[in-house]
């Protein structure tokens, strides 16, 4: 019985070859589609998850209209952080994370290094993401100028 199937099947595959090439078109388009979304929600679903309490981390942006120009932003004005943590109750702690437009050079003695991916960060930077240090300490390290932390990824 499930011979006959098969046998009517391939031979109306053969028939209709364009009928049969635009139905598989269409699963392998349907299917190709299906993984990049599913990709596409599980790369948003476990992005930066290490940190603790990493459900609480959110990330403030700016969208609106600015001389008749829609924005869409992550860039806020720096004193909003720390205004959401005094005038929300919800806001637990805050920080401000800036990438450094240009190049770094980094000294220590007579050796210099030259960085071109620098972020400036607040002294709270490590009360909210928690990452594991090779060097420095976190609790101090970003309370004076002239200071960084060495993360144990880099």
């Amino acid at each position: 019985m499930i011979k006959d199937y098969l046998k009517v099947t391939f031979r109306n595959l053969v028939n209709q070859k364009f009928y049969t090439s635009l139905n598989i078109l269409g699963l392998s388009i349907g299917i190709a589609s299906c993984l990049l979304i599913l990709l596409y929600v599980h790369n948003e679903l476990s992005y930066d998850t290490f940190h603790e309490k990493a459900e609480r981390v959110y990330r403030v942006g700016l969208t609106g209209k600015i001389a008749e120009r829609e924005i869409n932003t992550t860039t806020t004005c720096p004193p909003l952080a720390f205004t959401a943590v005094d005038e929300f109750p919800e806001v637990v702690n805050a920080t401000r994370v800036n990438p450094y437009q240009g190049q770094q050079i980094i000294r220590q003695g007579e050796t210099a290094i030259m960085e071109e991916k620098v972020y400036l960060a607040d002294s709270t930077f490590f009360d909210v993401f928690t990452y594991k240090m090779l060097e420095g300490n976190p609790a101090t390290a970003l309370n004076e100028p002239n200071t960084l932390v060495i993360p144990e990824d880099i």
